[in-house]
């Protein structure tokens, strides 16, 4: 089992301290801890796992940092997108950590919703050439698993992804005093510092087609703020 404190030390010990996700039921410890402990301004629950990957992006690029994406492997489809059209070192180059809920993996039980998606999850990743490790419940194993992602985000300024199994659903075992709740409601300097975020990101797709998806979301987010 790993500690959600372990790993979210570790994290902020990296340099690490922004966290964007849609919440999942395999992860769902590691995120109470992430809510309960994270500052409000560095934790944004995201409407989509698009919008997660694009206010990362825009973390980075405004701070020069390593952000962290949560989801549930649901949410691929709409990471797709702004992998390829924004993150890709191809394109823009950001570096950032993906943890993903891996549902419906080949060989274990799962609902019938997960089935397909389970089968191609990596399969996805390949297609896409993000590299991935699965992630076990070991957690002295998670000084090396951190410390050779990093070097290869370092190295590439490219993401890197990290499925978490059913059968590993004890990868984030609970502690006392976090919860799984909505996150506050942003104040007024998260409001301009996300939205600062955004449109940094924004600037920097300046070159891209205004009707990619992402940055359609971007904007339209952007304008509530």
């Amino acid at each position: 089992m790993i500690r959600p404190s372990t790993f979210y030390d570790m994290l902020i010990q990296n340099g690490t301290d922004f966290f964007a996700g849609v919440p999942d039921s395999l992860l769902k410890n590691f995120c109470a801890y992430i809510t309960d402990n994270a500052p409000a301004e560095k934790h944004i629950i995201s409407a989509n796992e698009g919008s997660a990957a694009a206010l990362a992006a825009g973390y980075h690029f405004a701070t020069g940092k390593i952000p962290l994406i949560y989801m549930q492997n649901s949410g691929e489809g709409n990471m797709i997108n702004p992998l390829l059209s924004l993150v890709d070192p191809d394109v823009y180059s950001v570096p950032m950590l993906i943890v993903i809920g891996w549902r419906g993996e080949p060989g274990v039980h799962d609902e019938p919703q997960h089935v397909k998606q389970g089968k191609v999850t990596c399969a996805l990743l390949d297609a896409m050439q993000v590299p991935y490790e699965v992630l076990g419940t070991d957690e002295a194993d998670l000084p090396s698993v951190l410390e050779k992602a990093y070097a290869y985000i370092r190295k590439n300024s490219a993401p890197i992804t990290w499925p978490t199994p059913p059968m590993a659903s004890n990868t984030f075992g609970s502690e006392m005093n976090i919860r799984l709740g909505p996150a506050a409601m942003p104040s007024v300097p998260m409001k301009v510092y996300t939205a600062g975020m955004i449109m940094a990101a924004a600037r920097k797709a300046t070159s891209v087609s205004k009707n990619s998806i992402w940055l359609m979301e971007l904007i339209r987010f952007a304008s509530f703020l």
